[in-house]
């Protein structure tokens, strides 16, 4: 019942997501530099260089050279930002937006950044694009995150503001909906290093949306992307190691890819990785193991892996036995979209196993199954 749905686990989850940039554009003391170093931003900032200010203000937010301290970088920011150094005033909003060393407050963080926009610092620009685009803290506009993204992202200001603005353009968001154009500014900010803008032009390439189709170019710049840190491009090249897209097949080099980013917290390779250990693929096979692996993966809402984990459940593998817990992973992979889930779940309906049996709602979740075009559940009864 469950072994077929370890399939979806290896679809590559990555999309074009909006990323907030958090530090100044420009260059940026060596993050290594011994206490010395730091010495000499403490005493330049006393001085009331202000930028030297936000440099340790970041350095105490990273705990580079220092022992990190979020409130101390907050208070580091403000001081710059009160003296007019735009890029004080762009991290300090960044702070108030995640609730790290202050209140959490979308407003005073949309304040922060419009004066930091002002003045001058694009990265704020393309943040507070981010807060038109997703209504926090101001009315939701695509076309002000759009207006914002393209001032940012102009005569090589923040690259992340080209890659955000790509995505507008990809998904038609406040502009007319254009593949090419949305390449062209990732192929931008790519070039300018911002990961993520690599890996989403890898996408583009791998289903030849905007460009001339091609695995080869697609695996290069998710190498590229992940190499930089960007976890769901690791994730993505691994799926073309196992499936010998545009490289060769490599099974190990998948499963170190894999592990490298679940280890770092990209839950989509924690799911992957963990068909790999439930199918032997690769791996010696190990079902405790992969039920370790999908249970976070689950918790963080990769559907795949809840269904993988409710059919472990209802079969008992690599777990104890329980239709009981198979049942609300089921319904709620079955919901996210995973049509094995909804067969199975259909399955314990028709049977009453952990759900009172209710044959109406099991034909239900057949139809929807086999509607969705998953062909076994066309082929269970009252189909």
């Amino acid at each position: 019942m469950g072994s077929r749905s370890h399939w979806f686990a290896l679809i590559a989850f990555l999309g074009c997501a909006i990323a907030c940039a958090g530090s100044p554009s420009r260059s940026v003391p060596d993050a290594t530099a011994d206490a010395s170093k730091v010495a000499e931003l403490q005493k330049a900032c006393d001085a009331r260089g202000m930028l030297e200010c936000t440099y340790l203000g970041m350095r105490y937010s990273g705990g580079q050279g220092v022992p990190r301290s979020l409130e101390r970088a907050a208070s580091l920011f403000e001081r710059a930002c009160d003296a007019g150094e735009m890029h004080g005033c762009q991290d300090l909003g960044l702070m108030y937006q995640d609730g790290r060393g202050v209140p959490q407050s979308d407003e005073r963080a949309m304040s922060l950044y419009a004066q930091a926009c002002q003045g001058g610092a694009r990265g704020a620009c393309s943040n507070l694009g981010v807060m038109y685009q997703n209504g926090r803290g101001v009315p939701q506009s695509d076309e002000r995150a759009v207006s914002l993204y393209k001032y940012a992202c102009d005569d090589g200001g923040a690259a992340i503001a080209c890659t955000n603005l790509g995505t507008m353009y990809e998904d038609g968001r406040g502009v007319p909906q254009s593949e090419e154009h949305a390449a062209l500014l990732y192929e931008q900010a790519c070039d300018a290093d911002d990961m993520g803008a690599c890996g989403n032009l890898g996408l583009l390439y791998s289903s030849g949306r905007g460009v001339q189709q091609s695995e080869e170019r697609a695996a290069a710049l998710f190498e590229q992307a992940c190499t930089g840190g960007h976890l769901s491009s690791c994730r993505n090249l691994a799926l073309r190691y196992e499936e010998a897209r545009g490289v060769q097949q490599s099974d190990e080099r998948a499963r170190s890819l894999y592990e490298q980013a679940c280890d770092r917290g990209e839950m989509g390779s924690c799911a992957n990785l963990g068909v790999m250990y439930a199918d032997g693929h690769g791996v010696k096979q190990n079902l405790e193991r992969a039920a370790s692996l999908y249970e976070p993966a689950c918790d963080a809402g990769m559907m795949s892996a809840c269904a993988n984990l409710g059919a472990m459940y209802a079969l008992g593998r690599g777990v104890q036995q329980s239709e009981e817990r198979a049942a609300p992973l089921l319904e709620r992979a079955c919901d996210g979209g995973v049509l094995n889930a909804c067969m199975n779940l259909g399955v314990l309906y028709a049977n009453g196993r952990g759900v009172p049996q209710d044959e109406e709602r099991a034909r239900a979740l057949f139809r929807r199954a086999c509607d969705g075009g998953l062909q076994e559940a066309c082929a269970t009864p009252g189909q």
